[in-house]
């Protein structure tokens, strides 16, 4: 009957219920069903030690008494699909075998890099093998491996969106990559006073964009960032390269 209330299959029921049974939450006896178990008291919250960091900007969670919760750099957490979660698990741990629970290749699992090339061939148009991929465990971790990458090959400054990313622009900052918002208008400026190569990422809107860029001859520029106009589809990946390999006009 839950099932059919929630429109969710009957397996999904069940490993709920099994879930709060493993985790202490509730109990269950043959013929009585299962019960709430009494929790402990409920002990004083802990202060949150994130507004005492001086000097970080860290999203913090909302104010007693906000519903809707607004802040920057924090997604709407109740959209969290937990009933596709919990049947992608389990669907999961029915093929892995005992080798997969252990310690795993830090840089992704080989299957889950071979499948990301292989999307990124038929959505981007880019060509990788699956050793040129490393799956990292979200944005910050991989603003700080770009970084420092970039600070190792000497690189000291990066162009990103503006208006962006606070915490993107923080993040690079804090590995010692000097984020500097632009337009290609202010390409040609950011070079003259920049020294070392740099990447460029924002205001690419349209492949007139990137014929600017290529035409501003710039050779301390390292490479080109561009996000929104792929999405949107204003022109590919494929289309980008030639227009920058193009000679300039």
């Amino acid at each position: 009957m839950l099932a059919a209330e929630l429109a969710v299959s009957r397996g999904v029921v069940v490993d709920a219920y099994q879930r709060l049974i493993d985790e202490g939450l509730a109990s269950a006896r043959t013929g009585a069903g299962t019960t709430i178990v009494a929790g402990p008291p409920v002990a004083a919250a802990p202060s949150d030690r994130r507004r005492a960091l001086d000097g970080l900007r860290l999203p913090l969670p909302p104010a007693d008494g906000i519903d809707i919760d607004l802040s920057p750099g924090v997604p709407d957490l109740s959209a969290f699909p937990r009933t596709k979660w919990l049947r992608a698990e389990r669907a999961v741990l029915d093929e892995i075998t005992s080798a997969d629970l252990g310690y795993g290749d830090p840089g992704g699992t080989p299957r889950l890099r071979t499948e990301l090339v292989s999307w990124l061939a038929r959505t981007r148009g880019v060509r990788a093998e699956p050793d040129d991929v490393i799956v990292v465990g979200g944005v910050a971790q991989a603003l700080a491996l770009l970084a420092q990458t970039l600070r190792a090959d000497g690189i000291t400054a990066a162009a990103v969106e503006d208006p962006g990313s606070r915490g993107a622009r923080d993040q690079m900052a804090h590995w010692g990559v000097r984020p500097e918002g632009v337009d290609v208008d202010e390409v040609r400026r950011i070079s003259e006073v920049v020294r070392g190569r740099f990447i460029w990422s924002g205001g690419i809107g349209s492949l007139d964009d990137l014929r600017t860029l290529r035409d501003l001859r710039l050779l301390n520029l390292a490479g080109v960032i561009s996000g929104k106009a792929l999405y949107e589809n204003r022109f590919g990946v494929a289309e980008g390269q030639a227009e920058l390999e193009a000679r300039p006009g």
